[in-house]
């Protein structure tokens, strides 16, 4: 189930991730190391954006969710990618919270904590359908839960290893 994080909560991470970004960007400046400074400060800038970009998906509670996800899934390392072109119907918005919120429990309880564990989240909307793959790139045990439940949408899966899984939810969204 997902909690919703306080506005106290949200401004006290929002501040401590500006804040280390700060103090790795002076830390690389320090050891002249400009070119990581400039990556640093483009990969913040890229992640500003996505978060503006998600604006234009008109679900208020999954925006949410997406801007608080890497502070309650510190784990993983998180990527959007996104072609939206006009808000999805907002009665989706809680469904797709409560799938992202199951897909990231489970995937959490099997990770190796010593490998890198990236998250993308990729959004597609066709028309009067949206296609979301949720991807997942790392080193995890066998992971046995089985089929995640989405009313109303189709589920195909991927898994090659124990390396990639890709999941990937079709759903009719009664757009233009």
């Amino acid at each position: 189930m997902y909690k919703r994080l306080t506005v106290n909560e949200a401004l006290r991470f929002a501040k401590h991730d500006f804040l280390n970004q700060l103090q790795l960007i002076q830390m690389n400046l320090d050891l002249g190391r400009v070119d990581e400074a400039k990556r640093i400060i483009s990969t913040y800038t890229k992640s500003s954006q996505e978060a503006v970009s998600l604006k234009k998906l008109g679900l208020p509670v999954l925006l949410e969710w997406f801007q608080t996800v890497n502070w309650r899934f510190p784990a993983f390392d998180f990527a959007f990618e996104m072609t939206i072109t006009h808000p999805i119907e907002e009665s989706h918005d809680q469904p797709f919270v409560s799938f992202f919120e199951s897909i990231l429990q489970q995937m959490n309880n099997v990770i190796d904590p010593y490998t890198e564990q990236k998250v993308t989240f990729q959004l597609v909307q066709h028309n009067a359908s949206f296609t979301v793959n949720v991807i997942f790139e790392g080193k995890w045990e066998q992971w046995t839960e089985t089929p995640f439940e989405c009313k109303d949408c189709q589920i195909r899966q991927k898994l090659d290893g124990f390396t990639y899984r890709e999941i990937q939810l079709l759903m009719e969204t009664g757009g233009n």
